[in-house]
């Protein structure tokens, strides 16, 4: 049984068409992680950096307490 010349072009380019999407689908996912792991080290070496930068002390008023009061122990 011979199958059609239609049929055949058809299947053909199907798989064409969703090879190509295949492959910009997997190209997507894998700039989107790049990206996405790029910006987290960019973002995590800015907070090293004032982390590294900020006084040993973060108190505004030099008291060693925390602008609320009580060194973040609960009132009696």
């Amino acid at each position: 049984m011979q199958v059609p010349a239609q049929l055949v072009a058809i299947n053909v380019a199907f798989v064409v068409v969703f090879g190509i999407a295949v492959v910009a689908f997997i190209a997507m996912a894998i700039y989107t992680v790049v990206w996405a792991v790029r910006r987290d080290h960019t973002g995590w070496t800015a907070w090293r950096q004032r982390q590294n930068a900020a006084p040993d002390n973060p108190s505004v008023d030099g008291s060693g307490t925390s602008p609320g009061g009580s060194a973040g122990r609960p009132a009696k």
